[in-house]
């Protein structure tokens, strides 16, 4: 590394630093998909695998940790942090390794690192996923001077990430097919045997990540029904996360089996539900653009800038030597071209994800960090302008001048993040979870409540959170006695849902016919507990 890629990575750990700064007094626990493989990671520890499509790199990442702080708590937490820290460096030297301009790669990362697709982004997982693939394919790119090793350390950096997210293993795919193509023609089969060999010993081993079962469905099914909800906003009233299923057999007119089945039932709906996903990757990428953008205006707080930076703007244009530019991205593009259809390989197995499924916010990552992002680091790493006599402004020719305007800049740049992350904000779902876990019930606890969220997790291994909204009782004493709750939580939500139902009242008149009692009572929420469960 130079000098200029040492000073470079220290202002990425600096704004990383910043960007972490009192994280665990001003981020609250947030219940998302990566809470369930957390789950499955502890299931590992009961000799439960549920397979290689349920992310099994990131369990064993989690699991990992948790071994080590014995706190799920304290686990989340250093998870994040790991997972909106780590992908920025791997980025940093994504950019280095196509040789985008040190300050270029810097400011690049540090919009990555401040942004929606970054800190407040869940969930993790895929941050997970484009941590092993710029690591990886930016040492595949630091090996550019030979194809065939750099179609294997690829084709290795996708096979990982097919058991982090299974979609890759279709690129893993790819690129093992263009291995045994260049094999071929050069006559030399090791590299390809090896990773060959590799990808089938998993397969056998863990089983494949893309295999028979319901999963791409599933996902199918899910997306499908939120689409349908948002074209006919009060046909149905459920939830597309919860009663997918029923929303569906609605839609079909009977119980689905498989894509290939809503084909052929509503063409003209997956019709249009494809369209509408690429309405939304299309509308959706503009819009993290534009925070970019606005980020960037940001940091000249003055009036008019609206008009100004355009004017700044067209002048800037008028100054590029395009014959040069051109000729320098032409070199560019030749001296990277294996490289530049390896990442497009990497990225087919998102496009037809966020096309054919769903454009969840967390599939932009992979457009945005593999391809916008060294797309636009080498725009402006390769620009070329004409001679021009500063006059009074020579000092810009100084060798120190560029740094120290973007030492300045950075500091305008950081300088109020630091400030704001410094502030500690509100966290009600961590400050419930030690309130549940000082209850301190005794044996294994069934909850009827109303937060959707995996509590279990924080809370203890012997604990059961059944969502009111997920279950949909009909009779809420009936559900306590057929469901052996003895816990209940109610907050606004679930007393809206059981008002009407005469048993419900009954309860809240007198808990003690069923064996409960209020143990704690806040503004937003009571908790009730089994009179043999409290100590």
């Amino acid at each position: 590394m130079s000098r200029q890629d040492l000073i470079g990575l220290a202002i990425v750990l600096l704004g990383l630093v910043v960007l972490n700064y009192n994280l665990m007094d001003r981020l609250d626990v947030i219940s998302d998909d990566d809470d369930l493989y957390w789950g499955f990671a502890m299931d590992y520890l009961k000799g439960k695998y549920r397979g290689p499509d349920d992310a099994v790199l990131y369990c064993l990442w989690q699991l990992g940790i948790q071994m080590i702080t014995q706190d799920p708590v304290q686990t989340y937490y250093i998870n994040y942090i790991a997972m909106v820290s780590l992908p920025c460096v791997a980025l940093y030297a994504l950019m280095r390794s196509l040789r985008v301009n040190v300050w270029v790669s810097v400011w690049l990362v540090l919009l990555f690192m401040f942004s929606g697709l970054n800190f407040p982004l869940l969930p993790k997982l895929t941050h997970f996923t484009v941590l092993f693939l710029g690591a990886g394919l930016a040492i595949s790119n630091f090996a550019a001077d030979n194809l065939i090793k750099q179609l294997t350390i690829a084709g290795f950096t996708v096979w990982l990430a097919s058991y982090i997210r299974p979609e890759m293993y279709v690129a893993c795919g790819l690129i093992l097919l263009w291995l045994l193509y260049v094999s071929y023609k050069r006559k030399t089969y090791r590299s390809f045997v090896t990773l060959f060999a590799v990808v089938v010993v998993s397969g056998v081993l863990l089983g494949t990540p893309i295999r028979e079962n319901d999963r791409s469905f599933w996902t199918f099914k899910v997306y499908m029904a939120i689409n349908y909800m948002e074209w006919y906003p009060d046909r149905i009233q459920l939830s597309p996360w919860m009663h997918f299923n029923e929303i569906n057999e609605q839609i079909f007119g009977h119980k689905l089996v498989s894509i290939k089945d809503a084909i052929e039932t509503r063409p003209d709906l997956v019709v249009r539900h494809v369209q509408t996903n690429i309405i939304k990757l299309a509308t959706d990428s503009f819009r993290y653009v534009k925070e970019y953008v606005q980020m960037m205006l940001d940091l000249f707080p003055f009036p008019y800038k609206r008009y100004l930076f355009p004017l700044l703007g067209l002048v800037f244009l008028a100054l590029i030597d395009y014959r040069k530019y051109a000729a320098n991205l032409w070199a560019t593009a030749k001296r990277y071209k294996e490289f530049g259809v390896i990442l497009l390989l990497t990225l087919v197995p998102s496009i037809i994800t966020t096309t054919t499924m769903y454009p969840r916010p967390h599939y932009f990552l992979y457009h945005f960090y593999l391809l916008y992002f060294p797309l636009v680091g080498i725009l402006l790493s390769n620009l070329a302008f004409r001679r021009v006599t500063f006059g009074s402004f020579s000092f810009l020719r100084n060798k120190y001048a560029l740094p120290v305007l973007n030492l300045l800049l950075m500091g305008v740049f950081l300088g109020p993040r630091l400030r704001a992350n410094a502030q500690d904000e509100p966290t009600p779902k961590r400050d419930f979870i030690y309130k549940l876990q000082s209850q301190n019930l005794q044996g294994e606890v069934n909850v009827l409540g109303g937060d959707p969220i995996t509590y279990s997790r924080y809370v203890g291994a012997d604990w059961t959170f059944y969502f009111y909204d997920n279950q949909r009782p009909d009779n809420f004493q009936s559900f306590i006695r057929d469901s052996d709750i003895n816990a209940v939580i109610i907050n606004e939500n679930v007393h809206k849902y059981f008002q009407d139902d005469t048993s419900y009242q009954a309860f809240l008149s007198d808990p003690g016919q069923l064996g409960f009692q209020l143990v704690e009572e806040t503004d937003k929420r009571r908790i009730y507990a089994s009179e043999q469960k409290i100590k």
